[in-house]
């Protein structure tokens, strides 16, 4: 009564090109009195097995869960390994299956990167380094198709596996075993490309049922753009930019600093990128400012060099000392200490290389610091004052933008620059400019007030107010930096005084004195001080004395010669400004015309940039200032004139750098439009009247004409053009009444024989009757007669 289990294993290899029919016989054990058992079918990813013959015998199709009784199925009915079952009731049965090999589902999500560096000359090599996630979905994988058509231009770093079955541009991948999960294939391969014109890009494809949107990373040093410029099949969307290059995956990145990583998406058919490919130099730009300090009998001099790194970073930097400077002077770095070595003589001129050599790679922005002393010359003496070359330290890598030079502290001098010998001018009190490197700053230092001659004019506003007389309304404002006990200005001759005002203040009489001769008239105005002036809390803005901003407004009337009458049509007319005695430099100045009604800018001086554009107003075009003359013009808005002035033209112009005079040009309206509107109407005349200008040659000759006008007098064209348009529509109108008129019929009258229908034509004139359309022989009289 014992149970014998006996266990047999059978195998038959099958080739699944196609549908194979497969026949399962039973064994029949002889002398059993019954025969009965299952039949399971193993669930295979690959292959889907059917049942073909219904009409089998003794073979019956059950649930797998019938399969539970026995007992040697269990552990496989729990892991659910049995796709189909089948029961038998006797031998010999017979059961015929079908075996298809399904084709495996599976996608692709490919990743890209570019990682560029420069190569040699006008090259670049391009490391592509390609990743492809792929997801087996069903079945089985067990080769990858591969499409690269730009292969051959590759060099192979890091092979994907053996390919066979291929060419360069197809190949199929053939896997050590087959997989059915997620794995990822990449490789590496490397190329140059010529840099500055167009770099065309072909990716390895996987030809997968499923391909996701791929990611394209490039990947490239400071000093290489990469332009992408897709075609317009192509889907290309950027996705992100300024990545940080740790943490990508390529061990190449760590010895590129400052790489920058541009992210892009590419569409599942998009396998090709091109674009422009552009290596910049090493540019070092080098802004330096000097400050210098009188420190007890000797100069301070700190050299601040702000370094502008682009492009290739930087580990050492080298300076020029002068021989004057050997062993004289410290660095910092970004306010750290810096040890500078000795890198040999300079090519040209004397003195020595020092190196500063750094623990990193510099880019971007970059300080160094130098400070020395400087001993006065041994002549020296502080009552009569002395002049001295301070050398500098000069820069071998890079190009110095800018110099400015500060005397912050001048001790008891005051201190002037040779601005010949310098190069450069005085931007204000104790400061000066020049463009590029100088080598050293000619200093002269005299004795006497620190606030002498330390004042700076910042923005001075001048307003000149017309009326048709001769005398004009000016108001000066002037901002000034600096600080200083009196001021000499001169103001034009004819010139009468209303008010000086300092920092709110008016001044009163015994503080002004006045002197006129023939050149003008001369102020010289006692300023109040701070402590005296405003108790402990005076409202100039800034710490020292010569930072401090004042505000000194001058209102005067001057009077006009004869011939600069705006009664004519057309005057000419000269403004000088109010000009300090003083050695005081003016950065920027301002000054707003007034004129009365009826009365246009027409021309002006070259040194003086228009501050007004032309809007529309109504109907017609005006100009009207566009930036203002600021808050401080507003708080001393001069009152508006007495009544009868009417509206008025407001221009304003703008000068830099020095107060010049204003010459300028006033015309009246009526000549405006006399000159516009005549010369207009002169050319449609001609054109309309002169056969010869009825060519397209004379069009185009007068507008070239005009081109050229505008050129050469810019505001005055743009300022005829109104009235040269009303004239050209009064020639229009001429021309369109003329046409009507000349075009009327004019029909001869008939003979008094041919309206009364009675004789015969005479030998001078025949004429024949025609009868209008309706008409009888009994209206001949209302007939029209044609002469022939």
């Amino acid at each position: 009564s014992d149970t014998v289990e006996l266990k047999w294993t059978f195998w038959k290899p099958v080739a699944l090109d196609g549908p194979v029919t497969l026949l399962v016989d039973g064994l029949e054990v002889a002398g059993a009195q019954r025969q009965t058992g299952a039949v399971s079918i193993q669930v295979s990813e690959d292959v889907r097995i059917r049942r073909l013959e219904r009409k089998e015998r003794f073979v019956l199709p059950v649930s797998v869960r019938d399969l539970k009784s026995f007992a040697s199925l269990r552990e496989r009915l729990a892991d659910g390994a049995i796709g189909q079952a089948y029961r038998f009731f006797r031998q010999p049965f017979q059961l015929t299956l079908q075996l298809t090999r399904l084709e495996p589902v599976w996608s692709v999500d490919p990743e890209y990167r570019l990682v560029m560096e420069t190569d040699s000359g006008d090259r670049v090599r391009v490391r592509l380094t390609a990743a492809m996630a792929i997801s087996v979905h069903r079945g089985s994988l067990s080769e990858v198709p591969v499409v690269w058509k730009d292969r051959a231009g590759w060099q192979i770093v890091r092979p994907l596996l053996e390919a066979e079955n291929g060419d360069d541009s197809e190949a199929r991948i053939v896997l050590a075993a087959p997989r059915k999960q997620t794995f990822v294939l990449d490789f590496q391969a490397e190329r140059t490309f010529a840099t500055d014109k167009l770099v065309e890009i072909d990716l390895p494809r996987l030809t997968a049922p499923v391909v996701q949107p791929a990611r394209l990373a490039v990947i490239t040093p400071p000093n290489v753009d990469f332009q992408l410029e897709p075609a317009p099949d192509e889907h290309v969307r950027w996705v992100n930019d300024d990545l940080a290059a740790e943490g990508e995956g390529d061990g190449a990145l760590a010895t590129m600093p400052f790489a920058r990583t541009q992210v892009f998406e590419l569409g599942p058919r998009t396998t090709h990128v091109s674009g422009h490919l552009t290596v910049h130099p090493q540019r070092i730009e080098v802004g330096h400012v000097v400050a210098v300090r009188w420190n007890d009998g000797r100069l301070s001099v700190q050299q601040t060099l702000e370094y502008f790194i682009r492009h290739v970073p930087v580990t050492q930097l080298r300076l020029r000392v002068p021989d004057a400077l050997r062993g004289a002077v410290s660095f910092s770095v970004d306010g750290g200490a810096a040890d500078a070595v000795s890198a040999g003589e300079p090519a040209e001129g004397s003195g020595e290389l020092l190196r500063l050599t750094f623990n990193s790679p510099k880019l971007g922005q970059l300080t160094v610091t130098v400070l020395f002393d400087w001993p006065l010359p041994a002549d020296a003496r502080r009552d009569e004052g002395f002049a001295t070359d301070i050398p500098l330290v000069g820069v071998a890598d890079g190009i110095v933008t800018e110099t400015v030079c500060v005397v912050e502290q001048p001790g008891p001098f005051v201190v002037e620059m040779d601005e010949e010998r310098f190069g450069g001018n005085r931007l204000g009190p104790l400061r000066w400019s020049r463009t590029g490197e100088t080598t050293a700053l000619p200093l002269r230092f005299v004795p006497g007030n620190p606030a002498t001659d330390t004042f700076h004019v910042s923005l001075a506003m001048i307003e000149s107010r017309f009326d048709w007389s001769r005398t004009v309304r000016q108001t000066a404002v002037f901002e000034m930096q600096g600080s200083a006990s009196t001021l000499r200005l001169r103001l034009p001759a004819d010139s009468t005084v209303h008010s000086v005002v300092w920092d709110g203040e008016t001044l009163s009489d015994n503080r002004i004195k006045r002197r006129s001769d023939a050149s003008g008239v001369q102020l010289v105005l006692a300023l109040p001080q701070p402590s005296t002036a405003h108790g402990d809390n005076p409202p100039a803005v800034g710490g020292p004395p010569e930072l401090r901003t004042h505000v000194l407004e001058l209102r005067y009337l001057q009077r006009l010669p004869n011939r600069a009458s705006l009664r004519f049509p057309l005057a000419g007319l000269t403004l000088e400004p109010p000009r300090f005695e003083q050695r005081i430099a003016t950065t920027q100045v301002t000054w707003s015309i007034v004129l009365p009604p009826n009365r246009r800018l027409f021309s002006f001086a070259d040194e003086w940039t228009p501050d007004f554009a032309w809007r529309r107003v109504g109907l017609f075009w005006y100009r009207l200032p566009v930036y203002g003359l600021g808050e401080v013009w507003q708080q001393l808005q001069p009152p508006q004139s007495t009544a009868g002035t009417g509206v008025s033209n407001r221009y304003t112009l703008v000068a830099w750098g020095r107060l010049p005079a204003l010459r300028f040009q006033a015309v009246g309206d009526g000549l405006l439009v006399v000159l516009g509107a005549g010369a207009s109407l002169l050319v449609a005349l001609l054109l309309t009247r002169v056969t010869v200008f009825q060519h397209a040659v004379a069009l185009l000759g007068l507008g070239t004409c005009v081109a050229l006008l505008h050129l050469v007098f810019p505001q005055q064209i743009e300022l005829l053009l109104q009235p040269a348009a009303a004239g050209l529509l009064l020639a229009i109108l001429a021309v369109l009444v003329e046409h009507r008129l000349t075009n009327v019929p004019d029909f001869p009258s008939p003979p008094a024989s041919a309206l009364q229908g009675s004789g015969s034509p005479g030998p001078q004139a025949a004429w024949d009757v025609a009868m209008l359309p309706g008409a009888t022989p009994s209206s001949q009289a209302s007939a029209e007669a044609i002469p022939r």
